[in-house]
């Protein structure tokens, strides 16, 4: 990826599932590391906080050589990089177990006040994150005054965080996972008893276990015992959408979904008059945003009755054109994935405003059928999002 730190997000995961035990290809191990080195070396097109993270999944997953200068320059120019950066050095320094004055001095300067800056989709930033690798740095470079004072308010905020864990993205909820797990290295918690629980997993540290697939109301059933030490849940339930929670929602966005039938406009697909086989439907989404955004993904599931035009299939594209004036999108489509049942769009960047973006759809099938509400996500700020509203359309043989 041309992005260094989605290349050292990357190097990160295939050492981390390399230590779990899967296999990776050594190929892929030497080329990542390399990259990694360019990163540190600048000699790439890269920022501070990049070469500062770079450095942390160095440490983790080669220790044989010790960028020592680099670490060191970065620490002397410690001002011109944010408190998340300044967490990550910390912790190259820690699995390098070099420089031990200066780690300590780095995470004594944490401010553990809420940050300030918003969400950044270079390195995909988050006020949540930085939250959470400060917490990591500051207590595996914990010194006295951490641990009898800032830990248990630090602590309470991390807890908040997981109680909102569903709303978060994944660089957010796997950075809590790992504060989570530097919290119970530090105080020394007991393994969890497996035994009869009947749980499908269980961590390696033995820290862990999930149940998967059960039914919310025998959720009482699941216990264990465990001696006197706090012990933390985290319930992740799936709830199908019908036409009682489907309805418009607007978490500061807004999508509207305005259907066109470009064969005969009179028949709208209510009960009084419905589309016919072969109907051609120009689907309209309008999105309204108060803000920015970045990588936003729109699904939209089709009723049973229509599928998708998909305009990448050549024998498709031959045969088939949207009509003057839709193409006039105001969005820049990044991806798409455009199946029989539902369409997918991607787009990396949502300004702030009103916009819109079009697809093609045909009717196959006559009947009465539910169309779900349209969900519009950015993906690495889920706690914004919108749902469109369902509808109900009819669609008859002649």
């Amino acid at each position: 990826d041309p992005n260094p730190y989605v290349t050292a997000q990357a190097a990160w995961v295939a050492a981390e599932a390399a230590k779990l035990g899967y296999s990776v290809p050594e190929k892929l191990t030497e080329g990542f590391g390399k990259a990694l080195d360019d990163i540190i070396r600048q000699r790439v097109d890269c920022s501070d906080s990049t070469r500062a993270f770079s450095l942390f999944v160095q440490s983790r997953t080669s220790r044989r050589n010790k960028p020592a200068d680099v670490i060191e320059e970065l620490h002397l120019q410690r001002d011109r990089i944010g408190e998340e950066a300044r967490a990550f050095l910390a912790l190259a320094m820690h699995g390098y177990d070099i420089m031990p004055g200066e780690r300590q001095l780095l995470v004594r300067e944490i401010d553990n006040a809420p940050p300030k800056d918003g969400f950044n989709p270079r390195n995909f930033y988050s006020p949540t994150r930085a939250k959470a690798v400060a917490y990591v740095a500051q207590t595996k470079i914990a010194d006295p005054r951490w641990t009898r004072e800032l830990e248990p308010k630090v602590r309470g905020t991390l807890f908040a965080m997981l109680d909102d864990s569903r709303n978060l993205s994944t660089q957010e909820n796997i950075w809590l996972l790992m504060a989570m797990v530097a919290l119970l290295d530090s105080e020394g918690y007991q393994q969890l008893p497996v035994g009869d629980t009947g749980a499908e997993y269980a961590s390696p540290n033995g820290f862990s276990l999930a149940w998967k697939r059960r039914a919310l109301a025998a959720i009482g059933e699941i216990g264990f015992k465990v001696d006197d030490q706090p012990t933390y849940y985290l319930v992740d339930a799936t709830v199908m959408r019908d036409a009682t929670n489907s309805k418009r929602e607007d978490r500061g966005l807004r999508v509207e979904r305005v259907v066109t039938n470009l064969t005969d406009p009179s028949r709208k697909g209510t009960a009084e008059a419905p589309y016919r086989l072969g109907d051609e439907l120009l689907i309209n989404f309008r999105l309204q945003s108060d803000r920015r955004h970045h990588y936003i993904a729109l699904v939209d599931e089709l009723p049973a009755g229509l599928e998708t035009v998909n305009f990448n299939l050549a024998q498709v594209a031959q045969f088939y054109r949207l009509p003057e004036g839709a193409e006039n999108n105001s969005l820049r489509l990044d991806h798409s994935e455009l199946r029989d049942r539902s369409a997918n769009l991607y787009f990396n960047r949502l300004p702030e405003g009103a916009h819109n973006y079009s697809i093609l759809a045909r009717v196959t099938s006559a009947g009465q059928f539910a169309w779900p509400a349209t969900d519009v996500t950015p993906m690495y700020e889920p706690r914004f999002g919108a749902l469109g509203g369902a509808d109900v359309v009819f669609a008859s043989v002649e």
